[in-house]
Protein backbone atom coordinates (compact mmCIF):
# COMPACT_ATOMS: atom_id res chain seq x y z
CA UNK A 1 0.00 0.00 0.00
CA UNK A 2 1.35 3.31 -0.95
CA UNK A 3 -1.45 5.75 0.00
CA UNK A 4 -0.41 8.83 2.76
CA UNK A 5 -1.64 7.79 5.93
CA UNK A 6 -4.31 10.66 5.79
CA UNK A 7 -5.91 9.24 3.10
CA UNK A 8 -6.20 5.54 5.05
CA UNK A 9 -7.91 7.60 7.92
CA UNK A 10 -9.86 9.73 5.58
CA UNK A 11 -11.43 6.14 3.64
CA UNK A 12 -12.22 4.74 7.44
CA UNK A 13 -14.18 7.89 8.25
CA UNK A 14 -15.98 8.02 5.48
CA UNK A 15 -16.63 3.49 5.82
CA UNK A 16 -14.70 2.55 2.54
CA UNK A 17 -12.44 0.04 2.37
CA UNK A 18 -11.59 -3.22 0.19
CA UNK A 19 -14.06 -5.93 0.18
CA UNK A 20 -16.62 -3.77 0.55
CA UNK A 21 -15.57 -2.48 4.38
CA UNK A 22 -18.62 -0.19 4.39
CA UNK A 23 -21.23 -2.67 3.82
CA UNK A 24 -22.95 -4.25 7.79
CA UNK A 25 -20.80 -6.88 9.01
CA UNK A 26 -23.49 -9.18 8.03
CA UNK A 27 -23.61 -8.48 4.54
CA UNK A 28 -19.82 -9.32 4.47
CA UNK A 29 -20.28 -12.24 6.64
CA UNK A 30 -22.75 -13.64 4.04
CA UNK A 31 -20.51 -13.01 1.10
CA UNK A 32 -18.18 -14.97 2.52
CA UNK A 33 -20.80 -17.97 3.35
CA UNK A 34 -22.26 -17.37 -0.31
CA UNK A 35 -18.88 -17.52 -2.12
CA UNK A 36 -18.34 -21.00 -0.18
CA UNK A 37 -15.27 -19.91 1.97
CA UNK A 38 -14.88 -21.03 5.59
CA UNK A 39 -11.05 -20.79 5.29
CA UNK A 40 -8.18 -19.09 3.12
CA UNK A 41 -4.54 -18.46 2.45
CA UNK A 42 -3.86 -14.87 4.63
CA UNK A 43 -0.56 -13.31 2.46
CA UNK A 44 0.80 -9.98 4.07
CA UNK A 45 3.78 -8.77 1.69
CA UNK A 46 6.05 -5.36 2.36
CA UNK A 47 5.86 -2.94 -0.54
CA UNK A 48 9.21 -4.38 -2.42
CA UNK A 49 6.37 -7.62 -2.51
CA UNK A 50 8.69 -9.88 0.13
CA UNK A 51 6.39 -12.19 2.15
CA UNK A 52 6.61 -11.27 5.93
CA UNK A 53 3.44 -13.22 7.25
CA UNK A 54 1.31 -16.31 5.78
CA UNK A 55 -1.80 -17.78 7.81
CA UNK A 56 -2.77 -20.84 5.58
CA UNK A 57 -6.54 -21.17 7.55
CA UNK A 58 -7.08 -17.75 8.14
CA UNK A 59 -11.04 -17.33 8.67
CA UNK A 60 -13.20 -14.32 8.59
CA UNK A 61 -12.99 -13.77 11.85
CA UNK A 62 -9.12 -13.69 12.11
CA UNK A 63 -7.72 -10.80 14.64
CA UNK A 64 -6.01 -8.38 12.29
CA UNK A 65 -4.52 -7.53 15.78
CA UNK A 66 -2.81 -10.91 16.44
CA UNK A 67 -1.43 -10.73 12.46
CA UNK A 68 0.20 -7.34 13.43
CA UNK A 69 1.74 -8.63 16.43
CA UNK A 70 3.27 -11.79 15.15
CA UNK A 71 5.19 -9.70 12.56
CA UNK A 72 6.01 -7.38 15.12
CA UNK A 73 7.46 -10.27 17.12
CA UNK A 74 9.45 -11.85 14.25
CA UNK A 75 10.40 -8.08 13.20
CA UNK A 76 11.21 -5.98 15.72
CA UNK A 77 8.33 -3.47 14.44
CA UNK A 78 6.35 -1.26 16.82
CA UNK A 79 2.61 -1.97 16.60
CA UNK A 80 2.43 2.02 16.55
CA UNK A 81 4.24 2.16 12.96
CA UNK A 82 2.96 -0.04 10.63
CA UNK A 83 -0.77 -0.55 9.20
CA UNK A 84 -2.45 -3.19 7.19
CA UNK A 85 -3.71 -2.39 3.97
CA UNK A 86 -6.05 -3.83 1.05
CA UNK A 87 -5.81 -2.06 -2.29
CA UNK A 88 -5.41 1.93 -1.54
CA UNK A 89 -6.86 1.93 1.90
CA UNK A 90 -5.84 0.97 5.02
CA UNK A 91 -8.10 -1.42 7.55
CA UNK A 92 -8.45 -1.42 11.48
CA UNK A 93 -5.94 -3.19 13.37
CA UNK A 94 -8.89 -4.30 15.75
CA UNK A 95 -11.35 -5.53 13.08
CA UNK A 96 -11.22 -8.89 11.90
CA UNK A 97 -10.11 -9.94 8.71
CA UNK A 98 -13.58 -10.65 7.04
CA UNK A 99 -14.67 -7.63 8.20
CA UNK A 100 -12.30 -5.71 5.74
CA UNK A 101 -11.63 -8.39 2.71
CA UNK A 102 -14.00 -10.56 0.83
CA UNK A 103 -11.76 -13.28 -0.81
CA UNK A 104 -12.35 -14.55 -4.36
CA UNK A 105 -12.77 -18.73 -4.01
CA UNK A 106 -9.86 -20.30 -4.25
CA UNK A 107 -7.60 -16.68 -4.23
CA UNK A 108 -5.42 -16.04 -1.41
CA UNK A 109 -6.13 -12.78 0.44
CA UNK A 110 -3.21 -10.54 0.17
CA UNK A 111 -2.35 -7.37 2.55
CA UNK A 112 0.41 -4.93 2.26
CA UNK A 113 2.16 -3.90 5.15
CA UNK A 114 2.64 -0.19 5.50
CA UNK A 115 5.61 1.11 7.22
CA UNK A 116 5.08 4.81 8.65
CA UNK A 117 7.62 7.25 9.35
CA UNK A 118 8.57 7.46 13.33
CA UNK A 119 11.09 8.83 15.37
CA UNK A 120 14.57 7.30 15.12
CA UNK A 121 15.47 6.54 18.25
CA UNK A 122 12.96 5.71 20.76
CA UNK A 123 13.94 4.78 24.66
CA UNK A 124 11.92 3.23 27.41
CA UNK A 125 12.00 2.30 30.75
CA UNK A 126 10.15 -1.04 31.69
CA UNK A 127 9.31 0.31 35.28
CA UNK A 128 7.44 2.95 34.19
CA UNK A 129 10.58 5.71 35.41
CA UNK A 130 11.63 8.69 33.85
CA UNK A 131 13.89 7.93 30.59
CA UNK A 132 14.50 10.77 28.20
CA UNK A 133 17.01 10.57 24.87
CA UNK A 134 18.50 13.76 25.08
CA UNK A 135 19.55 15.86 22.21
CA UNK A 136 23.19 15.72 22.09
CA UNK A 137 25.58 14.27 25.14
CA UNK A 138 25.38 16.04 28.72
CA UNK A 139 28.17 18.76 29.85
CA UNK A 140 30.86 18.55 31.88
CA UNK A 141 28.78 19.11 35.50
CA UNK A 142 25.46 17.92 33.97
CA UNK A 143 23.13 15.64 35.44
CA UNK A 144 23.89 12.05 35.17
CA UNK A 145 20.11 10.93 35.97
CA UNK A 146 16.51 12.51 37.15
CA UNK A 147 16.28 11.43 40.34
CA UNK A 148 20.12 11.94 42.14
CA UNK A 149 22.28 15.22 41.97
CA UNK A 150 25.25 12.82 40.46
CA UNK A 151 27.44 14.74 38.16
CA UNK A 152 29.60 14.37 35.10
CA UNK A 153 32.85 15.42 35.53
CA UNK A 154 34.43 13.86 32.69
CA UNK A 155 32.56 12.67 29.27
CA UNK A 156 35.77 10.56 28.13
CA UNK A 157 36.33 9.18 25.25
CA UNK A 158 32.58 10.02 24.24
CA UNK A 159 33.34 13.83 24.50
CA UNK A 160 32.59 16.04 21.32
CA UNK A 161 31.91 12.88 19.89
CA UNK A 162 29.38 13.74 16.69
CA UNK A 163 26.32 12.45 16.56
CA UNK A 164 25.87 10.65 20.06
CA UNK A 165 22.85 10.87 22.36
CA UNK A 166 22.93 10.31 26.10
CA UNK A 167 19.58 8.59 27.66
CA UNK A 168 19.31 9.82 30.37
CA UNK A 169 17.50 7.56 33.11
CA UNK A 170 16.31 6.72 36.47
CA UNK A 171 19.00 5.47 39.03
CA UNK A 172 16.06 3.59 41.00
CA UNK A 173 16.08 1.53 38.49
CA UNK A 174 19.55 -0.39 39.53
CA UNK A 175 17.56 -3.05 41.41
CA UNK A 176 16.15 -4.49 38.34
CA UNK A 177 17.28 -8.09 38.06
CA UNK A 178 19.89 -8.98 35.35
CA UNK A 179 17.57 -11.57 34.29
CA UNK A 180 15.07 -8.81 32.48
CA UNK A 181 14.73 -5.93 30.68
CA UNK A 182 15.34 -3.23 32.65
CA UNK A 183 15.16 -0.38 29.12
CA UNK A 184 13.90 -0.98 26.05
CA UNK A 185 15.81 1.10 22.76
CA UNK A 186 13.58 0.99 19.59
CA UNK A 187 15.59 1.76 16.50
CA UNK A 188 14.50 3.01 12.70
CA UNK A 189 17.96 3.70 11.53
CA UNK A 190 21.59 1.85 12.30
CA UNK A 191 23.27 3.10 15.59
CA UNK A 192 25.77 1.28 17.76
CA UNK A 193 24.81 1.69 21.39
CA UNK A 194 27.49 2.12 23.93
CA UNK A 195 26.97 0.74 27.73
CA UNK A 196 29.36 2.85 30.56
CA UNK A 197 29.61 0.77 33.37
CA UNK A 198 30.06 2.61 36.75
CA UNK A 199 33.40 0.18 37.78
CA UNK A 200 35.09 -2.85 36.66
CA UNK A 201 33.51 -5.01 39.05
CA UNK A 202 30.17 -3.86 38.44
CA UNK A 203 30.56 -4.97 34.54
CA UNK A 204 31.89 -8.29 36.13
CA UNK A 205 29.15 -9.39 38.35
CA UNK A 206 27.26 -12.30 37.85
CA UNK A 207 24.41 -10.94 36.34
CA UNK A 208 25.87 -8.15 33.92
CA UNK A 209 28.63 -10.51 32.78
CA UNK A 210 26.23 -12.90 31.57
CA UNK A 211 23.54 -10.65 29.58
CA UNK A 212 26.71 -8.85 27.76
CA UNK A 213 28.09 -12.21 26.46
CA UNK A 214 24.38 -13.64 25.83
CA UNK A 215 24.00 -10.51 23.61
CA UNK A 216 26.88 -10.09 21.98
CA UNK A 217 28.09 -7.02 23.43
CA UNK A 218 31.73 -6.30 22.85
CA UNK A 219 34.38 -4.22 24.49
CA UNK A 220 35.40 -0.75 23.51
CA UNK A 221 38.04 1.01 23.61
CA UNK A 222 36.63 4.22 24.38
CA UNK A 223 37.48 6.34 27.55
CA UNK A 224 35.11 5.82 30.32
CA UNK A 225 32.81 8.96 31.74
CA UNK A 226 33.70 9.97 35.31
CA UNK A 227 31.10 10.64 37.44
CA UNK A 228 30.25 12.07 41.32
CA UNK A 229 28.27 8.99 43.05
CA UNK A 230 28.00 7.43 46.26
CA UNK A 231 28.50 4.97 47.72
CA UNK A 232 32.16 4.33 45.69
CA UNK A 233 32.53 7.09 43.66
CA UNK A 234 33.61 8.86 41.41
CA UNK A 235 32.72 6.26 38.75
CA UNK A 236 34.62 5.45 36.02
CA UNK A 237 34.32 1.87 34.22
CA UNK A 238 34.80 -0.14 31.08
CA UNK A 239 32.72 0.93 27.43
CA UNK A 240 30.45 -2.37 25.40
CA UNK A 241 29.25 -1.22 22.36
CA UNK A 242 26.54 -3.35 20.03
CA UNK A 243 25.72 -2.37 16.59
CA UNK A 244 21.51 -2.28 15.48
CA UNK A 245 20.75 -2.09 12.28
CA UNK A 246 16.84 -1.67 13.42
CA UNK A 247 14.68 -3.12 15.38
CA UNK A 248 14.11 -3.10 19.47
CA UNK A 249 17.09 -3.90 21.46
CA UNK A 250 16.60 -4.98 25.31
CA UNK A 251 18.75 -3.48 27.55
CA UNK A 252 19.08 -5.96 30.99
CA UNK A 253 18.66 -4.94 34.53
CA UNK A 254 21.88 -3.59 36.10
CA UNK A 255 21.44 -5.43 39.88
CA UNK A 256 24.01 -3.49 41.23
CA UNK A 257 23.63 -1.41 44.55
CA UNK A 258 26.92 0.86 42.82
CA UNK A 259 23.33 2.09 40.21
CA UNK A 260 22.83 1.98 36.74
CA UNK A 261 24.97 1.84 33.77
CA UNK A 262 25.14 4.99 31.55
CA UNK A 263 24.01 4.67 27.96
CA UNK A 264 24.95 6.31 24.96
CA UNK A 265 23.65 6.18 21.22
CA UNK A 266 25.31 6.88 18.42
CA UNK A 267 23.25 7.08 14.51
CA UNK A 268 25.67 5.74 11.88
CA UNK A 269 25.80 8.45 9.04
Amino acid sequence: CSAPLALCRRRRRDGGGAGGAGAPRCTRRKQWAEAGIESTQLVVRAISGSILHTDEAATFDTPLAEVVAKICEESGASEDTIRLCSGPACVRKDARLGECVVPAPGEPVELMLLRLPGPPVKVEAVSGRRIELQAGLPSVGGACHFDRSYKFTSLGGFAGRPGVQYVKTSNDDKATPASEAMWRIEVNVPVVVYLNFRSRWHASIRGPATWLGEQGWEASDLASTVSSGVPNGPYSGPVYSKSLDSGTLDLMGSECAEGVYFVFIEQVQ
